[in-house]
This record gives structure tokens, C-alpha cells and sequence, in this order.
């Protein structure tokens, strides 16, 4: 049994390492359509490794869905999450300014 387990882990690794070398240059299409220059541009891409990399682990290709649709949806998302992040932590800075302008703590 364990056998089995350890031999579908390094499958999947496999699988997982091949997806990540044949879907490279998605992750730079996403970086450029998505980046909005708040993350440097190497950690961006970086953020779209490791979304394509939990892609590739969680790909089911039973569900009918080319692996690439589901990679750039993946990598997209961390996107998403920093642009609302970014967008409140702005207002935020926002706030502050105004109240230290009219003497508010």
C-alpha cells in the first residue's frame, strides 16, 4: 500500500514537472495581461509559477476542461486577490492622509 502511494506521489510530480514545462510561456502571457506593476514583475511571474504548479497537482483531465483553461484561471487569481488587496490598503493610506491633514488622529 505504501508502495502504491509513493509511486502515484512521483507520478504526479511528474505529471506536475512536464505541465510546468510545456505551459511556461502561459505563465508570462498571464503575468503581462494581469500585472499591474504593484509586484515586481519577477514576483509576479513567480505568483504565476506557483499558480500553475497547484494547477498541474489538482488537474482533472475526467472533467473535460484543456489544461490550460484551467492553469490561466489559476493564475489569475493571485492577481485578483492583490488588486483588491492593493485597492483597499490604498484607501486605507487615504484615510490616514486625510485625517493627519485636518489634525485627526
Amino acid at each position: 500500500m505504501e508502495h502504491d502511494t509513493t509511486s502515484r506521489a512521483v507520478r504526479q510530480a511528474s505529471v506536475a514537472a512536464q505541465a510546468l514545462a510545456e505551459h511556461e510561456r502561459l505563465v508570462y502571457w498571464v503575468v503581462r495581461q494581469q500585472w499591474l506593476g504593484v509586484l515586481s514583475y519577477a514576483a509576479a511571474v513567480q505568483a504565476g509559477r506557483l499558480a500553475l504548479w497547484r494547477a498541474a497537482r489538482g488537474y482533472d483531465p475526467q472533467r473535460g476542461v484543456a489544461f490550460s483553461t484551467c492553469a490561466a484561471s489559476a493564475m489569475r487569481q493571485p492577481f485578483d486577490r492583490n488588486r483588491v488587496a492593493d485597492y483597499q490598503a490604498f484607501l486605507a493610506q487615504q484615510r490616514g492622509w486625510l485625517r493627519r491633514r485636518r489634525g485627526q488622529r
